[in-house]
């Protein structure tokens, strides 16, 4: 339901909008389409998104609008969060949702008037965790404000010592993913699918869009350790969909797919940034990782991550590339160090927490 013009239209029930901030990477659209795709068949699901990336929801069966974000205009904050609440006013007259769902860091002043303008329709904040300690929270208190507030679970919760660990209102599952265990394709058929032999070793490096640091040292420093010390082994470069700038190198396979977690069995280790899709979707498929914080972000604990699964045995972390990847890739060339890795990871790794978190949304259109 959505109050238009003083009055409460109940037509076309049954809907819910999914608002996805910018980002430098891809998590908050893919954590909302994973929650979108678990909702109860027949409940309308349509995308308004700052990320450039939002047509990929269209595979899912989701309608998408995409605005653009601050960083994509300009401006000033004020007249852009005047924009963003013009055309969420819109786009509510226009699909009727009963709830609105935000994933994001921090809540726009443009969205939150919005909200305050339309109490017949609910509002979820769909805020992940694993702050750094050094980022207060102050705006926090803006959880109030939403009438249910959800936690996507983090793989190294134990070392969450960021400022949400300090919150009781959030109802928090397991890690949300796109994909369960068994959607992702057999080897052989990845690797066809992907354009690749069907024989040898193959290393994914994805260190990220390279929206927010630049990527290309490290990626050219873990090329060069593998074509100098293990030659047997061949290199596949992402390129997601957001990256503003490509990275090609002579004699380096591209990977350009949505959603890449589909993929992952065609590869025998991977060297990974540790944001939050990257580093469940591979430990979700068992692939032995070299970890990589990106240490860049504003709010995301990225190095806390890395070194919880390095001292869990899934992975290993790496801060310094040009220093460190060489010791590192020697054990994840080693075929017993990799096979520890990815039992170890299996075992570990808990159950999907994008169905609870459908459920919960669910429970509002009731």
């Amino acid at each position: 339901m959505v109050r238009v013009d003083g009055m409460v239209d109940r037509r076309n029930g049954g809907g819910v909008l999914l608002v996805s901030s910018n980002g430098a990477g891809m998590g908050h659209l893919t954590r909302l389409l994973a929650i979108a795709s678990r909702l109860p068949e027949g409940v309308r699901r349509t995308f308004l998104s700052l990320s450039s990336a939002v047509p990929a929801v269209e595979a899912a069966g989701a309608t998408w609008e995409y605005c653009p974000s601050f960083g994509a205009l300009g401006g000033t904050t004020g007249a852009w969060n005047d924009m963003f609440a013009a055309r969420l006013r819109l786009t509510l007259r226009t699909h009727r949702p009963d709830v609105v769902v935000f994933d994001g860091t921090w809540p726009y002043a443009g969205l939150l008037q919005v909200r305050a303008e339309v109490p017949d329709v609910a509002f979820v904040w769909s805020r992940r965790a694993m702050w750094r300690p050094t980022v207060t929270g102050a705006h926090l208190g803006v959880s109030s404000v939403f009438d249910l507030v959800v936690e996507p679970g983090e793989f190294a919760a134990e070392r969450d010592v960021g400022a949400t660990t300090r919150r009781s209102e959030a109802r928090r599952v397991g890690p949300v993913t796109l994909l369960d265990g068994p959607d992702l394709l057999p080897r052989r058929q990845a690797r066809r699918a992907l354009g690749m032999p069907e024989d040898g070793k193959a290393l994914l490096l994805t260190l990220g869009a390279g929206n927010i640091n630049d990527i290309t040292s490290d990626v050219g420093a873990v090329v060069t350790t593998v074509r100098e010390r293990h030659p047997d082994w061949s290199v596949w470069l992402t390129r997601p969909p957001i990256a503003e700038r490509g990275v090609d190198l002579e004699g380096v396979g591209t990977v350009q797919v949505y959603p890449l977690a589909r993929y992952l069995h065609a590869f025998d280790g991977a060297v990974a940034a540790a944001g939050y899709n990257s580093y469940h979707e591979l430990i979700l498929a068992g692939v032995p990782t070299i970890w990589v914080p990106n240490q860049d972000t504003s709010t995301d604990d990225q190095g806390a991550r890395a070194r919880y699964a390095s001292d869990v045995g899934v992975g290993w972390c790496v801060e310094d590339v040009a220093a460190e990847v060489g010791g590192a890739l020697a054990e994840l060339v080693d075929d017993d160090g990799r096979a520890q890795r990815r039992q170890a990871a299996l075992a570990r790794y808990p159950a999907n927490g994008a169905g609870a978190a459908a459920d919960l949304v669910a429970g509002l259109l009731a």
